[in-house]
C-alpha cells in the first residue's frame, strides 16, 4: 500500500468518524428541542408575543429579497410595476406596519415587566418589615 493510499484511507476514516459524531450531536439537539417544546406552555401570552415578534422580524428581514423577486416577476401577479429595485415599496407597505406592531409588542413587554418588578419589590419590602402587630 502506497503512502498516498494510506493517507487517503486515513482521511476517509477521519471524515466518516466526524460525520457520525455530527449526526449523533444533531440527533441529540433535536431530541432536546422536542423535549423543550413539549414542556413549554405555549398558551402563555408572553410566549405568543415572543413568537409573533420573531415572525414579524423574519418577514421584515425578508421583505427586501421578496421585493427584488417581485420586481423581476411583477407581470405574473400585478398590472403595474410597483416593486422598485431598492426595495422601498414592500418595505413601506409591509415593513413599516409590522415594525409598528413589533414596537407595540416590545413596549407592552417592558410595561408588563415593570409592573411585575414593582409587585415583587413591594412584596419584598412588606416581607422585610415583618408581620403587622394586631392590638
Amino acid at each position: 500500500m502506497s503512502s498516498a493510499d494510506a493517507a487517503a484511507e486515513y482521511w476517509a476514516s477521519l471524515a466518516s468518524a466526524m460525520k457520525e459524531s455530527l449526526n449523533a450531536e444533531a440527533s441529540g439537539i433535536w431530541h432536546t428541542l422536542r423535549r423543550f417544546a413539549a414542556v413549554v406552555d405555549w398558551t402563555e401570552p408572553c410566549d405568543i408575543q415572543a413568537a409573533l415578534l420573531v415572525l414579524i422580524g423574519a418577514v421584515v428581514w425578508a421583505s427586501k429579497p421578496l421585493n427584488a423577486y417581485a420586481n423581476k416577476t411583477w407581470s405574473m401577479f400585478a398590472t403595474q410595476p410597483y416593486f422598485d429595485e431598492s426595495g422601498q415599496f414592500l418595505a413601506l407597505m409591509v415593513g413599516v406596519p409590522l415594525l409598528l406592531v413589533a414596537t407595540f409588542i416590545v413596549v407592552n413587554a417592558l410595561y408588563q415587566a415593570s409592573r411585575l418588578l414593582i409587585k415583587v419589590k413591594r412584596a419584598e419590602h412588606k416581607a422585610a418589615r415583618g408581620p403587622k402587630k394586631v392590638d
